[in-house]
């Protein structure tokens, strides 16, 4: 339409939304020209003006572009199993993952078709040790299943709010590896969008910067090589990928793969089902801790409604991801698992530097290589260990008075993170080291453990509520 015949469709406009639309049918030029007797005319801001502009020729054009709008549903029910099934088989097409991952990203993908309804959205991580493992190819699968996929190689904190804002989109985010990893803001407002409580973006704008909220609630997934921040990974549930195998076909994924049946009978899966998911509380396996239990709950609750195997086979998945690797948690956990064990071995009382000179020996331990190939050193370990109130103290070694650590100190961050002895299962490696472990935490414990548990009662009685703090006498070490 010429300008002339916009200019009329304005002026014959009712309210200030049809004004606005009929604006940003204009060209950039003749916008330019007279966005300021409009802005006059309508009696606000020139960049209020712009602003309500920019919006509509976004939704209007680039929705279109990156087919941000909602598929027309399916005319008739769908059923949930052959749904999930259908999905499951596009995901076999092209990508290789092991059976749990596909079921995850299944569930994950009709979850997004219920997004706007959800308490919590668990991250999708997909991850792999090397290049050309099937991450990006498996996100162009999910942008063509899932409800708004919005697909990008970089992001900035402030696009993650705004385009949420904008658009309520399934944010399919690659080559994590390159700009997540020192972005404390980025990851700050990703984490925050993992539940609806948490996801308000406090921001100042306009001419006057007036208060703003946005939300950065929306499913996402994020596709890198390694690993990435724990707090990420705490909130996610994680695909591991691997580079295909020679005996491991595919089908070769091409740009115009047709997947809109698949999102026009999940659009109507997702409508038929809305209150039920609403109101679902599945139960979740007991296996699971309590942010893995988060995680997994909406998907648990997507396979209930599905009906058929698609319970059981979430139950697997989540187990199964979640205890991968002997569950991989963050590395200050990973630091006190590995001192209980030293205590065990060494005994109630270490040393700073024994402490240490053990750390740094282990195998398949970041410790030993922890700051640009340098073993962790005491200030570090320290660093680690203050979170949980643990602190180094003064030890007696002989005549020596050097800094070491006590059993007693961190009994309780041992019970608060640590699964206790009773729910380990004992492996052939371990065993030996949570015997002595026992020992020397233990009522019946002898020798050694016997004379500093006398040293470590008396300095309670002399400090009452604080056994850490040490009145004129140093902990002796055996």
């Amino acid at each position: 339409m010429s300008a002339p015949g916009i200019l009329a469709k304005y002026h014959a406009a009712q309210g200030a939304e049809e004004k606005f639309q009929a604006l940003a049918e204009l060209s950039h030029f003749d916008y330019e020209r007279l966005r300021i007797s409009m802005a006059e005319e309508m009696e606000i801001r020139v960049s209020a003006l712009d602003k309500e502009v920019d919006l509509r020729r976004r939704t209007g054009v680039d929705s279109n572009h990156l087919d941000l709008n909602d598929p027309e549903p399916w005319p008739e029910p769908v059923n949930g199993v052959e749904l999930l099934d259908a999905i499951e088989r596009e995901l076999q097409n092209y990508i290789v993952v092991p059976d749990v991952c596909r079921t995850a990203a299944s569930l994950w993908v009709l979850m997004t078709w219920l997004a706007d309804i959800a308490y919590l959205l668990p991250l999708l991580v997909i991850s792999s040790p090397q290049k050309r493992c099937g991450k990006s190819n498996l996100l162009i699968l999910l942008r063509k299943m899932t409800r708004r996929g919005l697909m990008a190689s970089n992001i900035s904190p402030s696009a993650v709010y705004r385009v949420v804002e904008m658009y309520h989109p399934t944010l399919l985010l690659d080559e994590a590896d390159a700009w997540a990893t020192e972005n404390d803001a980025l990851r700050g407002i990703i984490n925050a969008g993992h539940s609806r409580d948490t996801s308000a973006i406090l921001r100042a704008s306009g001419d006057q910067w007036e208060p703003k909220i946005y939300s950065s609630f929306c499913p996402k997934a994020i596709a890198g090589i390694g690993r990435l921040a724990g707090t990420l990974e705490d909130r996610a549930i994680i695909i591991e990928m691997r580079r295909r195998r020679s005996d491991e076909p595919v089908q070769q994924l091409r740009h115009a793969l047709d997947l809109s049946h698949i999102r026009r009978l999940a659009m109507r899966w997702a409508a038929d089902n809305r209150l039920q998911f609403q109101a679902a509380d599945p139960s979740v396996p007991p296996e699971l801790h309590d942010r893995a239990a988060d995680n997994w709950r909406p998907l648990l609750a997507i396979a209930e409604l599905a009906g058929g195997d698609w319970r059981a086979r979430a139950e697997k998945a989540a187990i199964k991801l979640t205890l991968r690797d002997g569950e991989q948690e963050d590395v200050s956990i990973l630091l006190l698992s590995d001192i209980r064990d030293l205590f065990g071995r060494l005994g109630p009382i270490i040393r700073t530097s024994l402490l240490l000179e053990h750390l740094n020996r282990m195998d398949e331990r970041p410790w030993g290589e922890w700051r640009h190939g340098k073993p962790v050193s005491k200030v570090q370990l320290a660093n680690m260990l203050r979170p949980f109130g643990i602190r180094p103290t003064t030890i007696r070694v002989g005549k020596l008075t050097p800094k070491g650590y006590i059993l007693e100190s961190f009994l309780d961050a041992f019970s608060r993170y640590l699964p206790s002895n009773a729910d380990q299962s004992a492996t052939p490696q371990h065993e030996g080291n949570q015997r002595r472990f026992d020992d020397v935490s233990s009522s019946g414990a002898v020798g050694v453990a016997d004379r500093n548990r006398n040293i470590t009662e008396e300095i309670r009685s002399r400090n009452g509520v604080n056994p850490n703090k040490i009145n004129g006498c140093c902990v002796v070490a055996d």
